[in-house]
């Protein structure tokens, strides 16, 4: 070590190397011990010098003997001294040299050592405490750092729990020294979101335009209040445009020079630009989607997503009046599409053996064991008002939680009812097994009763009128029926009974370009 510390001298790169020693890390590798079983973490170590931190980790983890304990580590490293990079392991990382000119921020890290110099290290660690993305941080640092205002203020702003894992000095280390330090462990509590938020904020004051701050409520109020929402939004679309066309001239006035030092090169303001259009105009086409309310919120959460699938696939057109009242007019010629098939799918989801009668005519389908095996080649039945199916019918990819998806299923039949003419008031969800849930109707009778259990089962019972209504438009949509006739001669008795008004030519809910104006897209 002396050797190494006269060589360090003669080249002046001797930054205050005081190698921490065994005893400091074995603290760290046991108070790690918390959290390493069967892991690797990603480990910045800061002015590694001559990497103690990794020697000593690798001899304590080669000592464990099971598996399960055991870690490992990436090693990336922050060294200035070109002698002690030369000396570093083949799997050391560097990522960068001098401390004050690397960012931390953007290092993707579970855990950050260092033991700084000590003329430096107020400095050092309210840079690592307030720039590191990472959540767990281990510092050898002078004991006065408890009497350091601005890193006792720093740590109360990220939310950093502190805790001393031991004191200690270097009167018997490697290098001899009078400093007396605590080895500290910093949980971070900020996310790394916030992390970088915050360190940006500092960095960059910038304070956003009061006009850019209000436009979003600003248009909204202006949608809402007005008659033609297609005029508004290519109104604020196009101010919009004219905004970021001007922040694009005002980058596009500095010199070459200046823009080449802080990074940017004309082709990357091209394509910052071209982004940003095509991301302004994604926008504003979804926002025509969210506000055509009186067609998507008959859709059912499925559907609603394949249709903004296939609207988000139509909306690289240029954002003008004539295109939005074009690609209204597709969305209403296809939401009548969608309103069917999402009906007749409802419809044969719950069609399972036990919750179905047949056709008088059609009785020799039911028999034997084909159901099961070929529902879908099956047809005229009607199915009862009382369901009983699995919970699994209730399946949203959004969420695994049987709760969320029971009320998001419950959501989609109140849908399903709606655009059959049934006007639902109140919904009562039972997100616990064996309690009761109700959806009412006007004057409050209900829409359908459900409760779920244990062994995966809902049961479901549905206003008869809301099952004959059903009943006679998924029929009527399947080809099954061919007039307000065949009610009577095919459906069981209980559903046949004055259901003929429900066969209406469409009973089911349908839109047609009339509609424009009503939905604030037309005149």
């Amino acid at each position: 070590m002396k050797a190494l510390i006269k060589k360090l001298k003669e080249n002046d790169q001797d930054f205050e190397l005081y190698p921490t020693t065994r005893e400091m890390l074995d603290k760290i590798y046991q108070h790690m011990s918390l959290m390493r079983y069967s892991r690797t973490f990603k480990v910045l170590d800061i002015g590694c010098g001559t990497c103690n931190f990794k020697k000593y980790f690798d001899e304590y983890n080669s000592k464990e003997t099971s598996d399960y304990r055991k870690a490992w580590i990436d090693y990336y490293v922050i060294e200035k001294s070109k002698i002690l990079i030369d000396r570093l392991p083949a799997d050391a990382i560097i990522v960068g040299t001098d401390f004050h000119e690397c960012m931390l921020i953007d290092k993707d890290i579970d855990i950050v050592f260092c033991n700084p110099p000590y003329s430096e290290y107020v400095a050092w660690t309210k840079r690592i405490i307030f720039e590191t993305s990472a959540h767990h941080i281990y510092l050898v640092i002078p004991e006065r750092w408890k009497e350091n205002e601005e890193i006792q203020a720093l740590l109360e702003t990220v939310g950093g729990k502190v805790d001393i894992l031991g004191n200690f000095d270097f009167f018997d280390a490697e290098r001899v020294a009078r400093a007396k330090v605590n080895v500290l462990y910093i949980s971070k509590q900020t996310s790394s979101d916030k992390a970088f938020d915050a360190w940006f904020d500092q960095m960059f004051p910038i304070k956003a335009d009061a006009e850019e701050e209000n436009s979003e409520e600003l248009l909204k109020n202006q949608l809402i209040a007005g008659k033609d929402k297609a005029q508004i939004l290519v109104n604020a679309y196009e101010h919009e445009q004219k905004i970021l066309s001007n922040h694009f001239k005002a980058i596009s006035s500095l010199s070459a020079d200046i823009l080449k030092s802080i990074g940017i090169t004309k082709d990357a303001v091209k394509k910052s630009l071209k982004s940003r259009l095509k991301g302004l105009k994604t926008k504003y086409w979804q926002l025509v989607f969210d506000n055509l309310d009186a067609i998507t919120s008959r859709l059912t959460y499925d559907t609603r997503n394949k249709m903004m699938s296939r609207f988000s696939g139509l909306t690289s057109a240029d954002f003008t009046v004539s295109n939005i009242y074009s690609l209204v007019i597709w969305v209403i010629k296809n939401a009548n599409t969608y309103y069917d098939a999402q009906l007749t799918d409802f419809y044969k989801s719950l069609s399972t053996r036990d919750n179905v009668t047949p056709y008088k005519s059609n009785q020799r389908v039911f028999k034997g064991s084909g159901w099961r095996y070929n529902r879908d080649d099956l047809t005229h039945y009607t199915l009862d008002y009382r369901i009983v199916c699995s919970t699994s019918y209730f399946y949203r990819q959004y969420s695994y939680y049987t709760r969320d998806n029971i009320k998001s299923g419950i959501d989609d039949i109140c849908t399903i009812a709606t655009n059959l003419g049934f006007h639902v008031v109140d919904c009562e969800y039972a997100l616990d097994t064996g309690e009761k849930g109700v959806v009412y109707l006007t004057d409050y009778v209900p829409l359908l009763e459900y409760r779920y259990y244990k062994n995966g089962n809902m049961h479901i019972k549905m206003n008869q009128e809301f099952a004959k209504a059903l009943n006679v438009e998924a029929a009527r949509l399947l080809g099954w029926i061919k007039s307000a006739e065949d009610i009577q001669k095919e459906f069981p008795e209980n559903l046949a009974k004055d259901a003929e008004k429900y066969f209406r030519g469409n009973c089911n809910f349908a839109l047609s370009s009339k509609n424009l104006p009503l939905i604030g897209y037309g005149n």
